[in-house]
């Protein structure tokens, strides 16, 4: 049994994970309702749920949330102290930050950065940007996008969707 999860950035990685978990008996349970084997229950949160279960590639979303929360972790548990941990914030949040650049961006444009200029980079050139198929949505999320196009479940346009 999964305890309370307190509002803390940190808690959203197991509240992913659960989810990834669950979504195939939500995915049942929106089928039986469909079919009408158990009452509808009408509400916002049921819709927002049968609409998150009827998007193939919600899964491969909620992967790659997962593995962006994984990247954010170490900064977070390092910083959420009481211990005076203000000389290590911006080395870390720099690291944090070329991380998930380097998930979007050319290495030799993120290599340029640095803390002084980090703040005032263009991201809208297509130069600096990596082929839709190079951008990496985290092992776990390219795994799953890559076995539904093999599925012929999403298409060429649609993973290309996923990725920008």
């Amino acid at each position: 049994m999964h305890e309370f999860l307190l509002i803390r950035w940190l808690d959203n990685g197991p509240a992913v994970q659960r989810l990834l978990d669950v979504m195939q008996h939500l995915k049942t349970y929106v089928a039986a309702v469909r079919e009408k084997k158990v009452p509808d229950p009408k509400t916002k949160s049921f819709e927002a749920i049968e609409r998150a279960t009827q998007d193939p590639t919600m899964e491969v979303k909620l992967h790659f949330i997962l593995s962006l929360t994984q990247d954010l972790e170490f900064f977070l548990k390092r910083h959420q102290t009481d211990a005076p941990m203000i000389p290590f914030v911006a080395k870390d949040l720099f690291d944090v930050l070329t991380s998930i650049l380097r998930r979007f961006l050319t290495e030799e444009f993120v290599a340029k950065c640095s803390p002084s200029n980090i703040h005032s980079i263009e991201m809208d050139k297509s130069s600096k940007q990596l082929e839709w198929r190079d951008i990496d949505l985290g092992i776990a999320a390219n795994k799953s996008l890559k076995l539904l196009k093999k599925a012929k479940i999403i298409s060429d346009s649609q993973m290309m969707d996923v990725k920008m």
